[in-house]
């Protein structure tokens, strides 16, 4: 596969139960490369 390179900024949701990791969630979204994210300083 050719791709054009891109940006995908993700998120993680960590479930606990009894002081351990019982389950572990990410969410991301494709965004164009070097795109701002609102928390990243030198991508302004």
């Amino acid at each position: 596969m050719n791709l054009d390179p891109f940006d995908l900024p993700t998120t993680h949701i960590f479930r606990i139960r009894d002081s351990r990791i019982h389950e572990i969630e990410a969410m991301g979204v494709l965004r164009p490369y070097m795109s701002t994210n609102g928390w990243t300083e030198f991508l302004k």
